[in-house]
């Protein structure tokens, strides 16, 4: 499967997760207010070895450095998130709901401005592009 799929289809799960939670947060009860999260989980699971693959790919000779400053914007958004969102929604069930769906919806918008502006194609990465010697010389 192609990863714009695999991320479109993670992306979907996950805001079709958030929507379902919202739709059953008046009653939170034993699993449905549980099954959500493990749905969203799931979503994210699909999406996100894609997307840093996909982002690895747009700087292939440095890809040590795009994975530290991935690693780094993406700390720093968990902890924006943890820090300042998370304790301002935490008082309700419903805000939690609603929060996670407006996540939801702004990685997908995210996403489809980014498959937008790529749909072609990301070009593939040439070992040369790497400096790599792929030769192997035959065994003695």
């Amino acid at each position: 499967m192609k990863p714009q799929g695999l991320c479109t289809g993670g992306s979907l799960k996950t805001q079709g997760t958030s929507v379902l939670s919202c739709a059953i947060f008046p009653v939170p009860v034993l699993p449905w207010s549980v099954l959500p999260m493990a749905l969203q989980a799931f979503g994210v699971s699909l999406s996100l070895p894609s997307l840093t693959l996909l982002a690895l790919d747009c700087f292939p000779s440095q890809r040590g450095a795009a994975s530290s400053v991935q690693a780094f914007c993406s700390l720093t958004a968990n902890a924006l998130i943890a820090g300042a969102l998370s304790p301002l929604l935490s008082s309700s069930a419903p805000r939690l709901a609603f929060g996670m769906t407006g996540l939801s919806a702004a990685a997908l918008i995210g996403w489809r401005f980014y498959g937008a502006r790529s749909a072609p194609g990301i070009p593939a990465v040439k070992a040369a592009d790497q400096g790599l010697d792929l030769e192997v010389e035959p065994p003695l």
